[in-house]
């Protein structure tokens, strides 16, 4: 396993970070080299909601295992052979900013443990563009 933290200051208010969050739909427009994002349950978005991203190659599944709105989200994600979660915690920030703090864990299959080194690039490449997101909505 694999694991990676990350905390950083958004200039938004937590409920704009939150909403960027869970519209699932749209990570397309933020999230590097998604080209689609579906939802792929029915009714409202909460614990159990599955998401499928089409990023190259293989199809990403994201699932909602903590849902704690707006403060707390937990995806579980599996992607081929390597699955892991992505936990984020959103608190106030002084002048009406958002804290967030960010975990990633991979448990990748030991072909692909090489390339672990580059998944910590690839987590904050993210989290620098959702936070470039959220700042100029």
């Amino acid at each position: 396993m694999y694991s990676w933290k990350t905390s950083l200051h958004l200039d938004a208010p937590r409920e704009k970070v939150w909403d960027t969050l869970i519209d699932f739909g749209a990570m397309k427009d933020w999230k590097p080299g998604t080209k689609s994002s579906t939802v792929e349950t029915d009714g409202s978005i909460g614990q159990g909601t599955r998401v499928r991203l089409e990023q190259g190659g293989s199809p990403m599944v994201l699932t909602v295992e903590e849902w704690g709105p707006p403060r707390l989200l937990r995806l579980y994600l599996t992607r081929g052979k390597t699955n892991g979660s992505s936990r984020f915690c959103l608190t106030n920030a002084p002048n009406g900013g958002t804290q967030l703090d960010h975990s990633y864990e991979l448990d990748p299959p030991i072909y692909l443990e090489p390339l672990m080194l580059f998944a910590g690039f690839g987590i904050r490449r993210e989290l620098a563009a959702l936070k470039r997101w959220v700042e100029k909505k």
